[in-house]
């Protein structure tokens, strides 16, 4: 955690370490959210209210949001050529979404940090996002191109 008041810390370039903090912060009533919801990556922003930030706390918080995301965390990633076929209102990102909030047998855990979460659309989705949650599902034929590319399997020709 190598950043300084002049640049923005890492939850400034990810939205998901940001809505992790954010209810880190909620579920403890600490007041800090209200700096930590702010985006530092412009200069703009870094000279308005780079004034209000707390370094320390920063720090403490992202270390915070490390450790969370190393124990409670695990990451499967899809090799997929073609922006076009991975993000967008269409792309594989999108209907992963949709499918995963569509899910009657996905509940989240009593315990869950996001049911601290500032953002009402997080806390009923169960997922750590806003964007997609109503984004069409994955058909048959799209799970199926899925489930072959997590086997390493490149069914042909790609759906996506």
């Amino acid at each position: 955690m190598a950043f300084r008041r002049n640049q923005p810390a890492p939850k400034d370039r990810s939205v998901f370490r940001k809505n992790i903090g954010r209810a880190l912060l909620r579920r403890e009533g600490d007041p800090y959210d209200a700096i930590w919801k702010i985006d530092f990556t412009t200069p703009a922003s870094r000279e308005k209210d780079g004034c209000r930030r707390d370094l320390e706390k920063e720090k403490q918080i992202e270390c915070q949001v490390t450790r969370i995301l190393r124990e409670r965390f695990s990451f499967r990633w899809i090799e997929l050529a073609g922006q076009e076929r991975r993000m967008g209102r269409l792309g594989l990102e999108a209907k992963l979404i949709g499918t995963l909030a569509r899910c009657g047998e996905c509940c989240v855990s009593p315990n869950w940090l996001g049911r601290f979460s500032p953002k009402p659309k997080i806390v009923q989705s169960g997922l750590w996002l806003e964007q997609h949650l109503q984004a069409p599902e994955l058909t048959e034929n799209e799970m199926t191109e899925v489930e072959a590319l997590l086997d390493g399997r490149h069914p042909e020709p790609p759906i996506f």
